[in-house]
């Protein structure tokens, strides 16, 4: 069956959501609210991202949970936030996302700051050995304190939550001690695989809700580059993996390959897998690079990954694409066709 339509009323392209929120801590529940100590001026060459502008958000999701971007591994995406700066703020949060594989990709450098270094309550501390890295963040409720456990050769970041106590300690070695201090979140980044060129090509997240040293009650994602060669690359998350970041143990995984065909298009393949190995969902979407920049032109949902081709669900899109005459419409959908 075919149907054909022209979506008067569509006035926006379509929108490529890539992951949000991972993991997160926020202490809006915490009975006392502390006084803000002064905060000093943010000097420091942190790299920050604009939660508005950044190309990771449809809007601007500071301030909410969003979604796990391990079902959709589009990028490799880690954030962790602080919650609140004050009563009306978010904080921000400790932010990565890599579309191929890095060196030092389990490590601080390669955190950025997401939101601003300068909201009110919120200070944003350097590690004393290199300024552009983080080394905490402080808001009236938590201490959050991001350690580099790198040894061997092995990339290792500990990132540690701490209620702050009323009377703040003053700083060491221009590092808040945190001796003492009570820990309620730890979440830990661990390299388990790269590549020749030191490359971190698969990573372990270990998220301890009780910080309680990873005892009990951690929950694991593994993430994987797969290089299939002339058959595309891209990014595989697992959820509820074991400690070994092995797959054959995960709940559920998700994979998506990206292939370039070499004739402006290209195509992107996300399967979802249970831990039992059966793929529950399939879904292949096809790009065309306009004058204006990537737009979807087809995406193919299949009931099951063993569907035959007659049974998937084909949708296509065309575009205005004359701005010598197509006026204001130039860019927008023009059509939109649905055939099983």
């Amino acid at each position: 069956m075919m149907h054909s339509t022209r979506p008067d009323q569509l006035q926006a392209k379509l929108n490529r959501r890539i992951a949000t929120w991972v993991y997160w801590a926020a202490a809006t529940t915490f009975g006392t609210v502390l006084a803000a100590s002064s905060v000093e001026a943010q000097t420091e060459p942190i790299a920050t991202v604009d939660c508005e502008k950044c190309d990771t958000c449809e809007t601007c999701q500071i301030c909410g949970e969003g979604e796990d971007p391990s079902d959709d591994p589009e990028s490799f995406v880690f954030r962790f936030r602080i919650g609140q700066a004050n009563f009306e703020d978010a904080a921000g949060g400790l932010y990565i996302h890599e579309e191929e594989p890095i060196e030092g990709l389990a490590r601080p450098a390669a955190m950025m700051w997401l939101g601003s270094l300068n909201t009110t309550g919120l200070e944003v501390v350097s590690d004393p050995g290199d300024a552009a890295v983080i080394r905490q963040a402080l808001t009236p409720r938590l201490l959050m304190d991001v350690v580099d456990n790198t040894t061997g050769g092995v990339e290792q970041t500990d990132v540690t939550l701490y209620w702050r106590p009323t009377s703040m300690p003053a700083k060491v070695g221009g590092v808040y001690p945190v001796t003492g201090l009570t820990a309620f979140r730890t979440v830990q980044l661990k390299e388990l695989a790269d590549d020749a060129s030191n490359q971190v090509t698969k990573l372990l997240i270990t998220w301890d809700p009780d910080a309680d040293s990873m005892t009990t009650d951690e929950v694991r994602t593994a993430w994987e580059w797969v290089d299939l060669g002339p058959d595309g690359t891209g990014w595989k998350a697992g959820k509820g993996v074991n400690a070994s970041g092995d797959f054959s143990t995960a709940i559920r995984i998700a994979q998506l390959i990206t292939l370039d065909s070499g004739s402006g298009q290209y195509t992107e393949t996300r399967t979802i897998t249970e831990g039992s190995g059966t793929v529950i969902s399939k879904v292949v979407e096809t790009y065309e690079t306009f004058a204006w920049g990537d737009e979807l032109i087809k995406r193919e949902d299949y009931p099951t990954v063993s569907a035959a081709e007659a049974d998937r669900l084909t949708t296509t899109y065309t575009y205005y694409d004359d701005s010598a005459n197509d006026g204001d419409n130039y860019t927008r959908i023009e059509t939109m066709t649905d055939e099983r």
